[in-house]
């Protein structure tokens, strides 16, 4: 069982309405607390108030304005030991290449299928 207060909080970044309330209920049903952000800057507004309470970070690539690549590196900045699962239509994007140097941790292709983020989830430490 997934618990709260011993692994934080999941930060799902999306500028799809739909993907980021899809993933928040899915999260919901499962007892996994989580907090949305609609893009990059909003990511870094929320990353900055809850950082330490959010374990996990699903991060959309293609997003208008501050891009997934961008948000990652910035978010890195923040701090580094925070774990990212990129989730993306563009798995062959040569960002990803870049953003694994800088600490990436996970790449879904999307659609993404829960199963695997609860995997991540329970695998962390």
């Amino acid at each position: 069982m997934y618990d709260p207060a011993k692994k934080g909080k999941v930060l799902i970044v999306d500028d799809d309405e739909i993907i980021r309330m899809s993933l928040q209920d899915m999260l919901e049903l499962h007892d996994i607390p989580s907090i949305t952000a609609s893009d990059g800057i909003e990511a870094l507004e929320v990353f900055s108030i809850h950082g330490d309470t959010i374990n996990l970070i699903i991060l959309d690539l293609n997003m208008p304005g501050l891009n997934g690549h961008e948000t990652f590196l910035k978010l890195k900045e923040m701090n580094e030991s925070v774990p990212v699962l990129l989730a993306t239509g563009d798995i062959t994007s040569s960002k990803i290449d870049v953003m694994r140097e800088k600490g990436l941790e996970y790449v879904l292709e999307k659609p993404v299928k829960f199963e695997k983020i609860k995997n991540i989830l329970y695998n962390l430490q």
